[in-house]
């Protein structure tokens, strides 16, 4: 979600690279036949080459449209005993709240493997005050930043493609399962 052109971006096509290649290595580990690994890709900035480009010769890649992405994103809460992945490269904080607020459940968010922009940095950032005051407060992700395990990508931004993967981490949740989850604070 929200990969951005990769026609247009370089940032976009390293991103979809890593994306491609984190499936491929799923798909690799996988053991079970059974088990599918599908990228799919949102993105209102797609063209319709990047449409082409990203379903290629095969099933590789689903492009969404904005309503079948809404419809993914309120499924995935209901999927159980199946690990989820969204990759959301740098992302605005209510597309990150859209998909933790569906999943914000210990069993669901158990499940749920977030590889984008580090929730703390929007914590930080409505702490500080300094987040836009335009925008909704992204209330679940500034939650799930205090249970979220966060390793970077790229700590150093010294990726060649600079920005490419700038606080880009990857970030899953290890709960138990008779764990509360934080209180979700709605004001702003």
């Amino acid at each position: 979600l929200g990969l951005g052109s990769p026609d247009a971006s370089a940032a976009a096509r390293c991103q979809l690279a890593f994306a491609s290649r984190a499936c491929e290595r799923l798909r690799e580990r996988s053991n079970d036949d059974a088990t599918r690994v599908r990228l799919k890709a949102y993105d209102p900035c797609f063209t319709i080459v990047d449409e082409k480009v990203l379903a290629g010769d095969g099933d590789e890649c689903e492009t969404l449209t904005r309503e079948r992405c809404d419809e993914y994103v309120s499924a995935s809460s209901s999927t159980r005993d199946e690990l989820v992945v969204f990759y959301m490269p740098h992302c605005e904080g209510h597309l990150y709240e859209d998909v933790v607020r569906a999943r914000w459940s210990v069993g669901a968010l158990r499940d749920l493997v977030c590889v984008g922009n580090t929730f703390e940095t929007y914590a930080d950032r409505w702490r500080a005050k300094s987040a836009d005051p335009e925008k909704k407060r992204p209330s679940h992700v500034i939650a799930a930043s205090s249970i979220a395990r966060a390793s970077l990508l790229d700590p150093g931004d010294t990726f060649a493609v600079q920005g490419a993967f700038n606080d880009t981490s990857v970030q899953t949740f290890e709960l138990e399962s008779d764990e509360e989850l934080p209180a979700v604070v709605d004001a702003s």
